[in-house]
């Protein structure tokens, strides 16, 4: 076996071959992770969250209490539709990408 000028083997320098890969997939990690990290940092710094503010009349002002059927029909306020059934609620999908 060869040995060094101290008289060491050589082979007790080398770093055993399971932690060299455990090492090698411990950097790939980190560089996916730092990669992912920045992208998301990078995505909020240009597309930054802004504050939404509603100016919206609260529901009891919009609606006159004195209305009767027919002008709350006349002015959209109700319709005459009949109700959707539950199953083609819960059923309908908009995404058309999602479909078959």
């Amino acid at each position: 076996m060869a040995e060094d000028l101290s008289g060491r083997h050589l082979k007790d320098e080398v770093t055993p071959y399971p932690l060299y890969v455990r090492r090698r997939d411990f950097l790939k990690s980190a560089g996916l992770i730092g990669s992912v990290a920045a992208t998301a940092g990078l995505y909020r710094w240009l597309n930054p969250v802004g504050k939404v503010e509603l100016n919206t009349a609260s529901l009891n002002t919009n609606v006159e209490p004195t209305l009767t059927q027919e002008q709350r029909l006349a002015q959209g306020f109700i319709t005459n539709d009949e109700l959707t059934s539950e199953s083609d609620i819960i059923s309908y999908n908009n995404f058309y990408e999602f479909t078959t």
